[in-house]
């Protein structure tokens, strides 16, 4: 039997491999339902015949329950669950995150459970939060005694519902703690993926050095005791802060204030959406990448730092920094490195080429499809 699949996602970035992807799998047929206001899409390139844009989530659902598709592949929760629970037929349900974690003081609870923040952070958020208008403040109030024991009715409902679940790390799955479910092995990458040449750096002695902080303006990259941290040492660094998305604009204002106090601080924001390859040389032009998410988040550019030779520092709690330390790689901790590695940013080249070779060994693509290939034999069987 070949199974029918409908995706249904947002104009994401990502989307464009997975179509790429699922256009190669013999065993199954897909559909991408793309959901885009006035149907205009921006992000996803690779439009054809199997790509359907709608305007509406509902309209998606709809479409999808007059169907004969045999499963439901979501790609994230971008829509209200109370859409999403009319799906009449076996969901997937791909986590990136946002749907699947949540902080000690969240009023929305999900499945995983962690201390996204640290300390400084954590103050910076309530700073943020106190200079909300009045009106959003009443808002938040009316939804943490309404609309949220609502929504985490709702959320843990559907998520019993779902017949398989992938993550972006292999790690993440055993956090969820549903064994019941079936683990969807899916991957956002090329099937030919290409080496990458590890960069040479040569900063001239007695330069400031310049370090790759985060990867959005969203407070779970701890961006207020990282930066705090590096004050300390009392040196002068350049710190590169990519923060044009994922979070708000008193949060950024807060952010900010926070660093114009940092005397050893000379921060570079990018504060506008850039290309992929102009964003590269930016990246590129750094000595090293802390990254604070305790939560799995920002893989793409921790990944691409590693891959090109790049010290990188992660939180020793972080999901991430087990991924990377469980594939072998040399990595460092914000905890207990970061002050003695200071002076020495660059990494070694014995270091350097054996994260190159982990890396795009992880990225083997005829295990890929082989373990995606044992999936659809299983969800087939699942379905009958």
């Amino acid at each position: 039997m070949k199974l029918k699949l409908i995706h249904i996602c947002n104009d994401e970035k990502f989307i464009d491999a997975a179509i790429n992807q699922f256009a190669t799998f013999e065993m199954v047929e897909s559909f991408f339902f793309i959901i885009a206001k006035n149907r205009r899409v921006s992000l996803v390139k690779n439009i054809n015949s199997n790509v359907i844009i709608f305007g509406t989530i509902q309209e998606a659902v709809q479409k999808a329950n007059a169907s004969d598709a045999h499963a439901v592949v979501l790609h994230s929760i971008f829509f209200r669950i109370s859409d999403l629970s009319k799906l009449k037929t076996p969901i997937i349900l791909c986590c990136w995150g946002k749907e699947t974690y949540y902080d000690i003081n969240d009023n929305e609870k999900k499945i995983i459970l962690l201390n996204l923040y640290k300390p400084k952070t954590r103050t910076l958020l309530q700073t943020a939060k106190s200079n909300r208008p009045l009106i959003e403040k009443i808002k938040s109030f009316i939804k943490k005694f309404g609309i949220y024991q609502l929504r985490n009715r709702q959320y843990k409902h559907f998520f019993q519902k779902l017949i398989a679940i992938s993550t972006v790390l292999p790690e993440e799955f055993a956090l969820i703690g549903h064994p019941e479910k079936m683990r969807f092995p899916l991957r956002y990458m090329s099937l030919k993926p290409q080496r990458r040449t590890i960069q040479t750096r040569n900063r001239a002695e007695g330069t400031t050095p310049r370090i790759l902080v985060g990867n959005s303006l969203n407070a779970t990259n701890n961006h207020a005791d990282i930066l705090e941290k590096f004050n300390s040492l009392g040196k002068k660094i350049e710190v590169v802060l990519p923060i044009s998305y994922g979070g708000k604009e008193p949060y950024k204002k807060a952010l900010k204030e926070f660093v114009s106090h940092l005397e050893n601080i000379i921060p570079i924001y990018l504060d506008s959406f850039m290309e992929r390859i102009e964003y590269q040389k930016i990246l590129d032009s750094c000595d090293a990448a802390i990254f604070g998410h305790i939560r799995q988040q920002a893989v793409g550019n921790i990944s691409y730092m590693i891959s090109y030779g790049y010290k990188v520092f992660l939180y020793k709690e972080s999901v991430c920094y087990q991924h990377f330390k469980n594939l072998g790689c040399t990595i460092f901790t914000i905890d207990d490195d970061l002050e003695k590695e200071f002076d020495h940013l660059t990494l070694d080249k014995t270091s350097a080429q054996k994260n190159n070779d982990l890396w795009f060994n992880d990225k083997d693509p005829q295990k890929y499809i082989q373990s995606m290939h044992i999936f659809f034999e299983n969800l087939e069987k699942a379905i009958r």
